[in-house]
């Protein structure tokens, strides 16, 4: 992500979802890899390659509602702060 001028910073309930929702007690954490694909990698690539994120910018990724959201502060709008 440096490259593309983006940080990600997991707060502690994004954490907390994260783990619990990614944990099998059959498969070990192995689902974690597949949750964090679906629900944080996909739709942040989504956001640099064509959204909010394609001129860089911050992103921190909370769990509202039981799910994953972004609060996303593009590049532009950190200049201004």
């Amino acid at each position: 992500m440096k490259d593309k001028k983006v940080t990600i910073e997991l707060d502690e309930s994004a954490r907390l979802y994260l783990s619990k929702k990614g944990y099998e007690p059959a498969y070990g954490a192995r689902p974690l890899g597949r949750l964090i694909q679906n629900e944080v990698t996909q739709p942040l690539s989504e956001e640099i390659l064509f959204g909010k994120l394609e001129k860089g910018g911050k992103v921190i990724v909370k769990s509202k509602d039981n799910k994953i959201d972004f609060d996303i502060q593009p590049a532009l709008d950190l200049a201004k702060v």
